[in-house]
């Protein structure tokens, strides 16, 4: 245990010691999920700065009449407006930057922080985002477009049904070099098409899965690890084997 805690003190060393600038943990969070995620991080950086984004005009509580908001705004091309968009980031190098998926993307504050702050120009960006059905890719995608001077990573998502799990999820975001230098698995990432065609090969539908993240490991082929749920809300770990071409039909290595 002692040495476990050594190896991820050494890694926050890593992340967050090579320089005398603090980092800043922004985030926007309109119902608490994201913010769980923020706080998680923070509790693993105690030295970093952290902002909530918060709006002139919230969104409605009711979350469809928010989405169809934000898809209007999207749509439009219109930013809504912060309370506190503008702040000094000549302080800090890294931004760990946090947001909800919504319609496949990053939320419309988001891009009201980025526009507000020079389009986070010679900054280390850091995303990390919470989500129902994926598109955290695209949303870091999104990111480079729209701060093409800003250095950005590959941080972590998390399925909003998982965020009971964080604290796992962002042990892995800060061991994720040493752990790929093993051999262990990836940071975890939302099911895409292949690993989503993969998993209904493989797993009987009858057994009412439901896929909602994954990581995979590169060995002679690939070992696929999805965090599931069943129809009772209870937690499954889907491992599955992917030889390589040629070398046989994918396998189900275990469901627990």
């Amino acid at each position: 245990m002692k040495k476990n805690l050594f190896c991820i003190m050494m890694v926050l060393m890593f992340f967050f010691s090579c320089t005398e600038k603090k980092n800043i943990i922004v985030y926007y969070s309109r119902s608490g999920t994201t913010e769980k995620l923020a706080l998680e991080l923070y509790r693993h950086n105690i030295f970093a700065d952290t902002m909530s984004i918060k709006l002139i005009e919230e969104y409605p509580q009711d979350f469809k009449a928010t989405i169809e908001r934000s898809k209007y705004e999207r749509e439009n091309n219109i930013l809504p407006k912060l309370q506190n968009g503008k702040i000094d980031l000549n302080k800090y190098d890294t931004i760990f930057l946090g947001y909800p998926i919504w319609y496949g993307t990053f939320a419309p504050p988001i891009k009201s922080f980025i526009n507000d702050n020079d389009s986070l120009a010679g900054h280390i960006v850091i995303p990390f985002a919470t989500y129902g059905r994926g598109g955290f890719r695209n949303s870091i995608e999104d990111l480079k477009q729209s701060c093409p001077e800003a250095t950005i990573k590959e941080g972590i998502g998390i399925a909003s049904k998982l965020i009971h799990k964080v604290n796992d999820k962002v042990n892995q975001l800060y061991n994720n070099n040493s752990k790929t230098l093993c051999g262990g698995f990836s940071i975890e990432q939302e099911v895409d098409n292949e690993a989503s065609l993969l998993f209904k090969q493989v797993v009987d539908s009858s057994l009412h899965i439901e896929p909602l993240s994954v990581s995979t490991q590169v060995v002679s082929g690939i070992n696929y690890l999805f965090e599931c749920i069943d129809t009772d809300g209870k937690d499954i770990e889907v491992k599955i084997y992917k030889p390589l071409p040629g070398q046989g039909q994918p396998q189900l290595t275990y469901i627990k």
